[in-house]
């Protein structure tokens, strides 16, 4: 993975170089020198195992500071670790039955260009 921007071959559209050379001109790069500090500090140390286990592969934008791969497992990583007992619960309370979540699993498409990654939950109740 190139931890500092997009892979040889892809185009930008006009919207995108817009907001590149915005970000340019402030003085901030829109990518972080590693992508996992896009992460919350918490979260860090246990992500490399749990996208290793996953088998999902991080994207050439995970290092950008709007990456949406980077959102969902800010999102989700916590349930995957170990909260999913507290997903049960809030989940329980809004759909008006019981569940259990047994595993929160990520997955991503290997595309170089498709940079979609979702989590699902394994429930059962």
């Amino acid at each position: 993975m190139n931890s500092r921007g997009p892979s040889k071959g892809f185009e930008s559209t006009a919207f995108a170089k817009s907001l590149l050379r915005r970000m340019m001109a402030s003085g901030q790069s829109p990518f972080y020198a590693d992508w996992r500090d896009g992460l919350h500090p918490a979260l860090r140390a246990g992500v490399d195992a749990v996208l290793l286990a996953d088998g999902v592969h991080p994207h050439d934008f995970l290092a950008a500071r709007n990456s949406s791969m980077a959102f969902a497992l800010n999102l989700f990583l916590p349930f995957r670790l170990g909260a999913s007992d507290a997903l049960g619960e809030l989940l329980s309370v809004h759909v008006g039955r019981a569940l259990e979540v047994e595993r929160v699993v990520f997955e991503g498409c290997n595309s170089q260009h498709d940079t979609r990654t979702s989590a699902y939950l394994l429930m059962f109740g």
